[in-house]
């Protein structure tokens, strides 16, 4: 037998504790079906904890990350509410444009807007877009050259906004008020880059992740002053662009959004160190840290050109 020292004892106990499995991720069944990859069925299958109505062995005392308010919904009454990172009602209120545009009211980084045709007609300057209340990729969007044309719709819209010409689009990635993730979103196809197009077709965009790069001054001050407006959601994503005009818009905020590259083990390692006031353990550290390998390069795999890294690799 070896004897040990105390601090070989207790390095050797951290290095070893298995610290996966221990925060839950709360998603639809649908979302655990099918052989191919995606960052809900891979982050459920490997570190976070999978969460569904179906869930037989259910821990109420695990932390969980809510991309699923139905589900969340369904275990009222046998969770804490203090154990969810992102509440139901509030994940629903800013899947809502409308509230969205409520919330930070007439705001210097948000586009003018208003809530009915006749208002977007009388007092906005065109062109002018209409967003309906909680598609995503840009369904169910239009855009209006003038009033005549607006008028002439019988489409019903929950959000008129007055149209910015762009130069660049980010999507910054945070919790609990810090940034985990930037992204900047290069749009592929026209209505992406100008709204224009079937009301019913979806934006496309193409994703640098920009791991390394430090992010400017201006971007840091409008990441600080959205966050203090929606304190209750502790992971939120901002969807923002750079106008022609160098001034920031804040577009949309979401608090479900895609999870690609690394982004979903990053989250994990987040929350498990609010949640339990600690970081993983070295162990857990090194799985992760291979496992974050393994989802960028089946990021980059997914739709070659699509998703690149700033370093170059594509």
């Amino acid at each position: 037998m070896i004897l040990k020292s105390f601090e070989q004892f207790i390095f050797e106990n951290i290095l070893d504790e298995n610290d996966l499995g221990k925060v839950y991720i709360a998603l639809d069944d649908s979302d655990l079906e099918g052989d191919d990859f995606s960052y809900k069925k891979f982050c459920s299958s490997n570190f976070f904890k999978p969460l569904t109505p179906s869930t037989t062995d259910f821990n109420p005392d695990l932390p969980i990350l809510n991309y699923s308010n139905d589900t969340c919904n369904h275990w009222i009454g046998k969770i804490n509410n203090d154990n969810i990172y992102n509440l139901p009602k509030y994940s629903e209120e800013v899947s809502k444009k409308e509230r969205f545009h409520q919330i930070v009211g007439l705001h210097e980084n948000i586009p003018i807007s208003v809530f009915t045709k006749n208002h977007a007609m009388n007092h906005l300057n065109f062109p002018v877009i209409a967003k309906p209340s909680d598609n995503h990729s840009g369904l169910g969007i239009k855009v209006f050259k003038n009033a005549e044309e607006l008028k002439g719709n019988d489409d019903e819209f929950a959000v008129y906004s007055e149209f910015i010409d762009k130069s660049e689009e980010h999507r910054f990635m945070i919790f609990n008020g810090e940034l985990i993730a930037w992204m900047e979103r290069k749009p592929i196809n026209q209505k992406a880059k100008t709204g224009e197009g079937d009301k019913d077709g979806e934006m496309e965009f193409a994703y640098e992740y920009k791991p390394d790069e430090a992010l400017p001054a201006d971007f840091t001050e409008i990441i600080k002053k959205f966050v203090e407006l929606f304190p209750d959601l502790q992971y939120l994503t901002l969807d923002v662009m750079r106008g022609v005009d160098k001034k920031i818009y804040v577009i949309e905020i979401n608090s479900k959004a895609g999870m690609p590259f690394d982004i979903s083990a990053k989250l994990y390692q987040n929350i498990f160190k609010d949640f339990y006031g600690k970081k993983v353990g070295l162990e857990t550290d090194k799985n992760l840290n291979t496992l974050s390998t393994e989802l960028i390069t089946k990021t980059l795999e997914k739709e070659k050109g699509k998703f690149t890294i700033q370093n170059g690799t594509t």
